[in-house]
């Protein structure tokens, strides 16, 4: 008897594409432009419109590895065409008056914040999976690695507020989908992180169970539900609220 022929399984529609969020006014400037260069400008866009949507005033680091990775070693022309084009604004300092590094911080443009924002699409012409850059370094982070591959996403994303979030989501969707988990200890505080807790809130809302979606997943804020929590192993009612 024949052995039974693997099924592979089909790939959601979001990862098929790559999607950014622009202010209208950068699609006017790359319409005539290859799709290659309007990829670039989106993806440095359209990353300093999510990173500033919360306080869109005020500057936000982006370390010039994320551009260099993607774009190239060229990205700096791209910044200064943006710069010229009056989409970004560029905070050039990068060390503070004890001469210690840190990342320069982009904004957009006061133009390009009054501007509606749009999404683009590109269909990706190879669907390359994302690697996961976790570091396993204890028990406790393999059991969390562990624990977070029995997460999934659902195929059809939830509706956003504003299309900022949807593509916000969507980019968070592909990561959860290739378990590009990234589980790691910061350097300074030995906090452990991981997608699930650096993704936004509106991202976490597509996730669902593999081995059973209908199970309904929570969200807890440990840090506000911990003094709760404690409350139950006080023994003296004078540490009890009244």
């Amino acid at each position: 008897m024949a052995p039974a022929r693997r099924v592979k399984k089909e790939r959601p529609w979001w990862v098929k594409q790559r999607r950014f969020v622009v202010p209208s006014t950068l699609r006017l400037k790359i319409g005539n432009l290859p799709e290659e260069i309007q990829v670039f400008y989106c993806f440095i866009v359209s990353k300093i419109v999510i990173e500033s949507k919360k306080c869109p005033a005020m500057y936000h680091p982006i370390a010039s590895k994320y551009f260099n990775d993607f774009v190239g070693s060229e990205y700096r022309d791209f910044l200064n065409v943006l710069v010229g084009w009056k989409i970004i604004e560029i905070n050039e300092a990068y060390q503070n008056d004890a001469g210690k590094g840190f990342t320069k911080s982009y904004r957009l443009h006061p133009t390009a914040l009054a501007a509606s924002k749009v999404k683009l699409d590109f269909k990706k012409k190879v669907v390359q999976p994302l690697r996961d850059k976790s570091e396993l370094k204890d028990d406790v982070a393999k059991f969390v690695h562990d624990n977070l591959k029995r997460l999934d996403v659902r195929t059809d994303l939830l509706r956003q507020n504003n299309v900022i979030d949807e593509v916000d989501a969507e980019d968070w969707a592909e990561r959860i989908h290739f378990e590009a988990f990234n589980v790691h200890y910061s350097d300074k505080t030995k906090r452990l992180y991981h997608a699930a807790i650096n993704m936004p809130k509106v991202a976490r809302k597509n996730l669902i169970l593999k081995a059973d979606a209908s199970v309904p997943l929570y969200e807890y804020d440990v840090k506000s539900c911990t003094p709760v929590i404690l409350l139950g192993l006080a023994n003296d009612p004078r540490k009890r609220p009244s």
